[in-house]
């Protein structure tokens, strides 16, 4: 495993510990419950509003504990769901509720299966900028087609905002080095993709209708039936 991905693993087990599996360990630790509750229902709503039909294969990709599988399952008991978790807490508490999570990198990951929907969130912001187009092509080869891509990152909007209102040029909410995406950056990176549909599209603001307050910017990319 390479050193900065040792290390994100390591910032990641030390954080389990501290706050548990909990929505404020995997969303905005510094955020109170009721906001945390508000970002996690914005996201299974998007998720869930774009689900195709029929699906009955679906990868979630940093599961966590599974705060996104909870809420599939509970709308479509019958699909297999599987993660891919580079924490070991994490990873071990989603195999006991969902039976199946790969412990590792999403670069480490393979498979010859194809899904119907493959879920992203807050995945992307850990790697490095050229590692985006690829990663997001090797996932991409991996979704049936008709089947989507459902992606939320963080909005760079925040971490301006962020910034404005500690005084700190460099001040983080993550307390990280990670990346905050342009909503038109994440678009482009998905719209590339051969086949692909940019099908719905949201932001999450901390303050109703004022985008400077974006938190997360989310796409659902549909991959075409190839002819």
């Amino acid at each position: 495993m390479a050193s900065r991905i040792l290390k994100i693993k390591e910032e990641w087990d030390e954080r389990v510990h501290r706050l548990g599996k909990s929505k404020r360990s995997v969303l905005f630790k510094r955020f109170p419950f009721w906001l945390n509750n508000h970002i996690h229902r914005r996201h299974r709503d998007f998720i869930l509003k774009n689900m195709p039909e029929p699906v009955s294969d679906i990868l979630d990709i940093g599961c966590g504990y599974g705060r996104i599988s909870r809420e599939i399952i509970k709308k479509y008991p019958a699909v297999s769901i599987s993660g891919i978790e580079l924490c070991e807490e994490f990873s071990i508490a989603y195999r006991e509720e969902f039976g199946s999570c790969f412990t590792g990198s999403i670069q480490e990951f393979q498979t010859e299966k194809h899904y119907d929907v493959i879920v992203i969130v807050t995945v992307l912001m850990y790697l490095n900028r050229e590692e985006l187009a690829p990663t997001v092509e090797k996932y991409w080869s991996m979704l049936a087609p008709g089947g989507v891509i459902i992606c939320i990152e963080p909005a760079i909007e925040f971490i301006q905002l962020w910034r404005r209102l500690t005084g700190k040029a460099l001040a983080s909410p993550t307390g990280g080095d990670v990346i905050y995406f342009e909503k038109h950056e994440l678009k482009d990176l998905f719209a590339k993709l051969e086949h692909a549909v940019i099908k719905d599209e949201m932001s999450v603001n901390l303050l109703p209708g004022l985008a400077f307050s974006s938190l997360h910017h989310g796409f659902a990319v549909t991959r075409n039936f190839e002819s």
